[in-house]
């Protein structure tokens, strides 16, 4: 997957507002994507992926980003950890947040 820096995101975003997935796949764990023109890109943090610990977190990291769109995306790990391939059993849920 390719990516884009935070800082670059809200350049990009105060010329032309983004779609912005907040991906949940652990109750802990959040990092965020960014769909540009329908591919998916990492949101990073310098050198490394933006995640934090809760989504209140994400919020405030994603606060100066203007959005036209933003969901919470939950992948649930219990599939694989009983066997059964996550992403084909239909396993992910997204719902629609405010930032």
């Amino acid at each position: 997957m390719d990516s884009v820096t935070l800082a670059e995101l809200v350049r990009r975003s105060s010329l032309s507002a983004v779609e912005i997935v907040v991906v949940s796949s652990d109750p802990e764990f959040y990092s965020a994507e960014v769909v540009d023109g329908g591919k998916p890109l990492m949101v990073f943090d310098g050198q490394k992926p933006l995640l934090t610990r809760s989504l209140g977190a994400m919020k405030r990291a994603l606060k100066d980003v203007r959005s036209r769109r933003v969901a919470l995306r939950h992948v649930s790990a219990f599939d694989e950890m009983i066997g059964m391939p996550s992403v084909e059993s239909g396993a992910v849920s997204e719902i629609p947040i405010a930032l």
